[in-house]
């Protein structure tokens, strides 16, 4: 956006992991359905995991809800998920909020797909496995068979193996439930990430309103509309900012504002829930995009490890190509004006 809205200042600009598709008001509209259907697709066999696990997933939902809508259910709930004191459930709308933030560590595990452990989703305060979200599907399976060969309900069992599959996010330091001994919904990995949500969320209200939306048939997750009104007001109530839904195309354009660009090279990462709402394709000569396979979130910006596949190298030998080339266009420039 900074060299789209300013090229007279900014040569070039690299734009990793950029979602600047995934805005109201776009023609092609941006499909809100497609981070959850992202998610899913990195939990599937098809993006390294396994579609027992996405069934499962799915499945759980379900079974949750329905505890959740009687007093003695939130009380099975509590104890499943080792709620804290202060995270009980204690009315059927709390479910959501359970619910919501089991799904949550999902979206974080997705992103973090990279080859190697990395403490980048937990803000340098721990680290997530290798592809994390492998490791949850592969808990998930091996919760299952344990607890229903003790003879454990089908669908208690499925909550269990939830529990456990998330706990490589919100357990990742390996205690026996959480660092406190309990779940607090109220926080998500770690404080670090608890305050960058809050940071987001506020950044999403005022300035990047995005759309989302799941519906528990294209994604593994449960029905969850994108109502714009609903959204407008819980900023003002959490924020008291007013949302501009339409602000981040009318301001830098959307697919307009791209064709007119120049000297921007986009990647993505296969495995980033965020790459839908990226830009895909190369544009023009100059505006470049490049998709980095079996990649997670901002993966070509670290720095370089041993086990960073060739794709990704390559991808970084690009960047650094297309800097000299807008250095040296930079210089011709000033060169020829002088």
């Amino acid at each position: 956006w900074l060299r789209m809205k300013y090229p007279a200042a900014i040569d070039g600009a690299i734009a990793a992991s950029a979602p600047i598709l995934s805005f109201l008001g776009l023609s092609p509209p941006y499909d809100a359905g497609s981070f959850a259907q992202a998610v899913t697709y990195d939990a599937s066999a098809a993006g390294g995991g396994s579609d027992a696990c996405v069934h499962s997933v799915r499945a759980a939902w379900k079974r949750l809800f329905a505890l959740g809508a009687s007093e003695d259910g939130r009380a099975s709930l509590n104890a499943l998920f080792r709620l804290c004191p202060s995270s009980r459930l204690r009315a059927q709308a709390d479910a959501g909020v359970l619910a919501g933030w089991l799904q949550s560590s999902m979206d974080f595990m997705a992103m973090g797909s990279f080859p190697y452990a990395s403490s980048y989703m937990l803000n340098g305060d721990g680290e997530l496995p290798p592809f994390p979200l492998r490791h949850m599907c592969r808990r998930i399976a091996a919760a299952i068979d344990r607890t229903e060969g003790g003879g454990m309900p089908h669908g208690t069992a499925l909550l269990a193996a939830l529990r456990e599959g998330v706990g490589v996010f919100y357990n990742y330091t390996g205690s026996p439930a959480a660092a406190s001994g309990c779940y607090d919904l109220s926080v998500s990995g770690n404080n670090e990430t608890s305050r960058d949500g809050l940071l987001w969320d506020y950044l999403f209200c005022a300035d990047m309103l995005q759309p989302a939306s799941r519906d528990g048939v294209s994604d593994m997750f449960f029905p969850q509309s994108f109502d714009l009104g609903a959204v407008v007001a819980g900023c003002r109530d959490r924020w008291h900012v007013e949302p501009r839904p339409d602000w981040p195309t009318t301001n830098y354009g959307g697919w307009r504002a791209l064709e007119a660009a120049s000297n921007v090279l986009f990647t993505n990462g296969e495995l980033d829930p965020w790459a839908p709402g990226g830009v895909l394709r190369n544009v023009s000569r100059t505006v470049l995009s490049y998709l980095i396979p079996g990649a997670g979130h901002h993966v070509d910006l670290f720095f370089a490890n041993p086990a960073d596949p060739a794709p990704l190298r390559a991808v970084r030998a690009a960047q650094v190509d297309a800097v000299r080339a807008w250095i040296v266009e930079s210089r011709r420039s000033t060169s020829t004006a002088a």
